[in-house]
């Protein structure tokens, strides 16, 4: 991923390559094709047309270097900050996107990461007040 330029089919075709990946490493096969399908998607001429505007080599940069976050954790067989990194990889992909078409993202990537890894998150119960929930 790192030798091809940005935006570009070399580079859609690793990204997919990757995150298919990833998903192998779940044993799913279900989510293996979902997350392929949905990156086929991103190879259609429509797609590639519009990847032009809102990709760019800085873009791919930081896409990378969460690649590399995911890669480690994974390999460091550390399941936990595997999905906390992918999870703000796909985050941070979503800010991305929105800036560039001037939006706002819905996601707070470092308040839910700290959340998350002290195991105070949040969730309603079914009469709308919030109650902990452990790690």
């Amino acid at each position: 991923m790192a030798t091809v330029q940005h935006p570009g089919e070399a580079s859609m075709i690793h990204d997919r390559a990757f995150h298919v990946a990833v998903a192998g490493c779940l044993d799913n096969a279900v989510l293996v094709r979902v997350v392929g399908e949905l990156f086929d998607q991103r190879l259609n001429p429509y797609f590639a047309k519009l990847a032009h505007y809102f990709e760019n080599p800085q873009s791919w940069g930081a896409a990378l270097a969460e690649h590399r976050a995911i890669r480690d954790a994974i390999a460091a067989r550390d399941p936990e900050a595997a999905r906390v990194t992918m999870r703000e990889h796909l985050a941070r992909s979503q800010e991305r996107f929105a800036q560039n078409f001037g939006t706002e993202a819905v996601a707070c990537v470092p308040r839910r990461r700290k959340e998350r890894l002290s195991g105070r998150l949040k969730h309603k119960n079914s009469n709308g007040s919030a109650k902990s929930r452990s790690g």
